[in-house]
């Protein structure tokens, strides 16, 4: 699930990831209760992955078990450091965080 879905039909859908007999994921245009995910680019995931990705590890190898419903991002987004959902290509480059750790003041003797 690499991309995001697309826009909902009407303002009282919204969309949902549920797991076929296959166990495969998709998306599942839902208009009958209210969209309980509040957060920008964020869905509910009725078979939700126990390690969504995050900008700290972009690519959890964890199985394909599902966990609880939750709200997770969408696809083609992680969390970031504060929890927001952002596409991934905006996660900070580890390098230069490991730069700036290494050069900073409070590491000078």
């Amino acid at each position: 699930m690499n991309t995001p879905p697309p826009e909902p039909t009407d303002d009282s859908c919204h969309w949902v990831v549920k797991v076929d007999f296959r166990g495969c994921r998709y998306y599942f245009e839902e208009c009958w209760k209210p969209n309980m995910c509040t957060g920008k680019n964020e869905m509910l995931w009725i078979c939700s992955s126990e390690c969504p990705p995050t900008c700290a590890e972009k690519w959890p190898g964890c199985g394909e078990q599902c966990g609880s419903p939750c709200c997770q991002c969408v696809g083609g987004y992680v969390r970031d450091s504060s929890g927001v959902c952002i596409p991934i290509q905006n996660c900070p480059d580890e390098s230069n965080l490991m730069i700036y750790h290494s050069i900073s003041p409070q590491n000078e003797i």
